[in-house]
């Protein structure tokens, strides 16, 4: 026998509205009168909404398949889910008519953070069903954020094929020290390092200097560089009266010449620690190169060069060096820095012509298409936003959601033509001719690049 016990015998007789202040403390909500207003009217024309309370009132089927295809994503939810007012919650937060959810993504990102914060933040406050997907495609196409976002992660490192002979291939840079000039050459081979003074910064300098470094050591096939001026008409000429390539890295890429990057922090530290130059590069050529037992003297010329340093007579005598074996050494060596490089490098898609990306410019990015993939890897020629052509490096460029609608500006893109890479064999260069017709050509404004005064460098100048 049971014995009933005091509270199930006395029951309310009368069904008893809750506490009006519980409730409202329950279900408080930090919005104006005149927003909650507009919630709620929502609220009653969303069909979605609605047949959710409904179904909060007359009991929800016993199997997902016989609810409404636009109400399944509720339904693995729906004993968190609660009406107060003509809203609909999701435990706290507010379920969001579909006529209010584009205006709520944008109060969301109005202060721009990234996608996890404001994933964060839509947590705490509103719900509804592919909201984190909604953010993720309103912060991307962003065109504030895409304007300042961080630098692209490095890309895995490509390795240029290594020469079979000394001399074949040699990188070139330009060194500004102390208020002079060099041209700083290194064999991709050997690493032989040849540091030449200049006059001036000008072609003819330049040409002069690798006139002498040419009838030394041979005439090259190939020519790493920069960009100015050795993509100059001078320098394009000399390379085809002799027989070589010059091949220029992307602007604002050093990373694509890093062997003369690195020949030119060589030189750098002799002339800052040394006293002769001259005394400094004779030692260097003696020292091994590193992944193999031989000097750069050794690779190129076969011998030990004599030095202040007593040594054998038998060093300086010409030994021949096996070629191949050298190679394998030198390649493994490489594959080494590579892969400590890749550890931390990230693969990117290539771009497609007509492609919409953003282009780095300093710490902003800027509107652009691509136009056209250059033979050289990550190399493209993109079309900025004022209607200007320029060859940029796929470390520089992203992928945008937006239409880029760019200017036509042919005068512009002749004067900013950037890189050409020349190729002798073919008698082809990479870089675009602009298309004009042949009659009625508008003035054409000079090639020469003008730069303001630094005195004036926190005012905008007016240019005609």
């Amino acid at each position: 026998m049971y014995i009933a016990d005091l509270l199930s015998r006395n029951y309310l007789q009368e069904p008893r509205q809750d506490d009006k202040f519980i409730t409202e403390v329950v279900h408080s909500i930090n919005m104006t009168q005149e927003k909650k207003t507009e919630f709620q009217e929502e609220s009653r024309q969303d069909s979605e909404i609605q047949k959710i309370m409904f179904y909060l009132i007359q009991g929800w089927p016993s199997d997902v398949s016989k609810v409404p295809i636009e109400l399944k994503p509720y339904f693995q939810i729906r004993n968190d889910l609660h009406s107060f007012d003509d809203l609909l919650f999701y435990n706290d937060r507010v379920i969001v008519p579909k006529s209010l959810r584009s205006k709520m993504l944008q109060f969301l990102h109005e202060v721009h953070f990234g996608i996890t914060k404001t994933q964060q933040r839509a947590k705490q406050i509103l719900f509804w069903p592919g909201l984190n997907g909604d953010i993720e495609n309103v912060v991307k196409e962003c065109p504030v954020c895409e304007k300042y976002q961080r630098s692209n992660v490095k890309e895995p490192m490509i390795l240029r094929k290594f020469p079979k002979l000394p001399f074949e291939k040699i990188a070139s840079d330009i060194l500004d020290y102390g208020g002079q000039s060099y041209l700083v050459i290194i064999d991709y081979y050997s690493k032989w390092l040849e540091i030449i003074k200049l006059e001036r910064k000008t072609s003819q300098s330049i040409i002069r200097a690798m006139k002498t470094v040419f009838s030394c050591h041979g005439i090259p096939k190939e020519v790493y560089t920069d960009n100015m001026p050795y993509n100059s008409q001078e320098c394009r000429d000399f390379s085809r009266k002799w027989n070589f390539q010059f091949v220029t890295s992307s602007p604002h890429y050093p990373k694509s010449n890093g062997l003369a990057e690195r020949a030119v922090g060589i030189a750098k530290n002799m002339l800052r620690k040394c006293e002769d130059l001259d005394l400094a590069l004779l030692e260097y050529r003696n020292i091994p190169v590193t992944g193999t037992d031989k000097s750069p003297a050794q690779l190129l010329t076969g011998r030990f060069l004599r030095t202040k340093l007593p040594s054998a007579n038998h060093m300086s005598i010409p030994n021949p060096v096996n070629f191949e074996e050298e190679k394998k050494k030198l390649e493994g060596q490489r594959e080494i820095y590579r892969n400590y490089y890749d550890r931390h490098a990230m693969k990117r898609r290539e771009f497609q012509e007509k492609d919409n990306v953003v282009v780095q410019h300093g710490k902003t990015w800027e509107p652009a298409v691509i136009t056209r993939k250059l033979e050289t890897p990550r190399s493209y020629i993109v079309q900025q936003n004022n209607g200007r052509y320029v060859r940029r490096n796929s470390s520089h460029i992203r992928p945008s959601r937006g239409h880029h609608d760019m200017k036509q500006d042919f005068l512009d893109f002749e004067q900013h033509q950037e890189n050409p890479v020349q190729t002798n064999n073919n008698n082809k260069q990479t870089n675009i001719q602009p298309v004009h017709n042949s009659t009625n050509f508008a003035p054409r404004r000079s090639n020469r690049v003008t730069k303001p005064p630094t005195k004036f460098i926190d005012y905008e100048l007016k240019r005609n």
